[in-house]
């Protein structure tokens, strides 16, 4: 049997599994929220976690790693099956945090070692917006958004950060002599770049305060950080149970990006004898640790859990990676790369034991989480903290977490570094490329496919133009006219940040860029002079 046809297989075997859940039933009405009361809000956020990683989505037990505690989170509230986060890191994370499609803050590409820039000071985040509101906010984990203190989570307006992490697992194994026994730790003039930017830091810090390094963070740090941030998290749910302002959690674990290296406890506790599933594990219990602290400081009935990776598996690295029955992989624009699994959980709120199957964006949390805190939904051109106007792409889903209307997202638009991928809207998508792995060739398309999720969630058959489907060209000029256009006119109008990343790491897409914004304002410039000039 072939990869496509067992995906496939996959697709249909886990749908079966969803429908089939016991206690999952789609969402039905539940009770409003207490007037004048703010609810907390705390997201847990993961990393590189398969679609179906999760007993709830048809992995768990059948994976070979039980999760019972993430289940019983489903359960007790409403999961979704077209959930989209981002196709990689710092995408996935700047999406939540702004509300922005990635694209347009410049923060589409992954932040690394020599990456200049970072989170713009002038883009208004979550934390800064519920501030607005009396939220006292904490950051706690894996942060990937600028590697510099003006790029801190207390810079961006997090009141406190805890075991903060600005790079991604594998960046605190590159000097380990057992994993890379040909890093250059004895050429002089290598290694006088590489400290001069390489942060090694695991940091804590107070927003108007000097952050501090707690310690150089190394390979053997992996097993047990996520472990350490629990301990923290729980902590601080219980320090801050009895006041009187609301609070933002923003807890992010390192966990489950490759390469996965599980809590000493938990080390061979997996049936499927891997430690990818031994630290699916661990994540589960870690993530159920800290909804159990809100149940047990008698917050349950006040304070919003939303659980989700940032980004689909990373099928590259298999088999240290998550599982996902979708084409593609993290990185590319292919549904694995960006459809992740999701739970919102609020005690007599949100619908228990209720799926939801319709278009939903991490984006979308921003406006949501605003509303609930009783402050208004940004606009769709909104201004930043310069008095610039800018896009603003979350949509307020209040109706649909709390079980009272639908989605109100129909469209979703796919980046993957700076490569436009296509778009979805309704059931159907384009899509311009044929790249399935993340570090594979490009396979641009000059005409795209159109694929019919509902039918084809594999993405395996084109409708756009063939012998068999027919001609589909009445749904692709609509589709372009309904998403594409409109994108291209709001960056017309509204042009996207730099890439935070020139200078440092960069795509071969963000080169040429960056090559032809130079040439055509020269060129332009040079149309100018020469205008002026007068004939001879």
């Amino acid at each position: 049997m072939n990869r496509l046809k067992a995906k496939v297989i996959g697709i249909g075997l886990l749908a079966l599994a969803l429908a089939l859940a016991p206690g999952l039933t789609r969402a039905g009405h539940a009770q409003q929220q207490a007037p004048g009361k703010k609810p907390n809000l705390v997201v847990i956020m993961t990393d590189d976690v398969g679609w179906g990683d999760l007993g709830v989505y048809g992995g768990g037990a059948t994976r070979g790693a039980p999760t019972p505690e993430l289940d019983r989170l489903a359960r007790e509230g409403m999961y979704f099956t077209n959930f989209y986060g981002q196709a990689s890191c710092t995408a996935g994370r700047a999406a939540f945090l702004l509300g922005r499609m990635p694209i347009r803050s410049g923060l589409s590409e992954v932040l690394t070692i020599a990456s200049p820039g970072g989170l713009h000071k002038d883009e208004i985040t979550l934390a800064e917006y519920l501030g607005r509101a009396g939220y006292r906010s904490v950051q706690i984990g894996k942060w990937h958004l600028g590697d510099r203190p003006q790029y801190y989570p207390t810079a961006a307006g997090f009141d406190e950060m805890y075991h903060m992490l600005p790079y991604y697992a594998n960046a605190y194994t590159w000097t380990d002599p057992k994993i890379y026994p040909d890093f250059p730790r004895n050429d002089p003039e290598y290694m006088k770049f590489f400290q001069a930017r390489y942060n090694d830091g695991e940091w804590e810090g107070v927003k108007g305060q000097p952050p501090k390094k707690t310690r150089v963070f190394t390979t053997a740090d992996l097993a047990t950080c996520d472990n350490r941030m629990t301990d923290t998290a729980v902590k601080w749910i219980k320090d801050h149970a009895k006041g009187e302002a609301p609070f933002f959690m923003y807890l992010c674990y390192m966990k489950l990006h490759n390469p996965t290296i599980p809590a000493p406890e938990w080390q061979g506790k997996a049936p499927g004898g891997h430690p990818y599933l031994d630290s699916l594990m661990e994540l589960d219990h870690n993530s159920g640790r800290v909804v159990q602290a809100i149940r047990d400081a008698g917050l349950a009935d006040n304070t919003l859990v939303i659980w989700m990776p940032d980004n689909g598996a990373w099928v590259d690295v298999w088999p240290d990676c998550g599982y996902t029955p979708f084409r593609g992989a993290k990185g590319t624009n292919f549904e694995a790369g960006f459809r992740i699994p999701a739970i919102v959980w609020w005690p007599g709120h949100v619908p228990a034991g209720s799926r939801n199957d319709e278009i939903v964006a991490n984006m979308d949390i921003f406006p949501t989480a605003a509303r609930l805190a009783g402050l208004p939904a940004p606009p769709h051109i909104w201004k930043d903290k310069a008095g610039k106007p800018m896009v603003f792409d979350g949509v307020d889903q209040t109706d649909l977490f709390l079980g009272k209307g639908p989605s109100k997202r129909d469209n979703f638009i796919y980046f993957e570094d700076q490569n436009f991928g296509g778009v979805r809207l309704g059931h159907y998508k384009l899509l311009f490329t044929q790249r399935d792995t993340w570090l594979g060739a490009k396979k641009d398309k000059n005409i795209p496919a159109l694929y019919n999720l509902e039918w084809d969630p594999g993405e395996s058959h084109d409708l756009f133009f063939t012998a068999d489907s027919g001609d589909r060209m009445w749904k692709v000029v609509f589709m372009g006219d309904q998403v594409t256009n409109k994108f291209l006119k709001e960056v017309n109008e509204y042009p996207n940040r730099a890439p935070a990343g020139a200078g440092g790491y960069m795509t071969k897409s963000s080169i040429e860029l960056l090559m032809k914004k130079g040439m055509i304002a020269d060129a332009f410039k040079k149309m100018l002079q020469e205008k002026a000039q007068p004939a001879k």
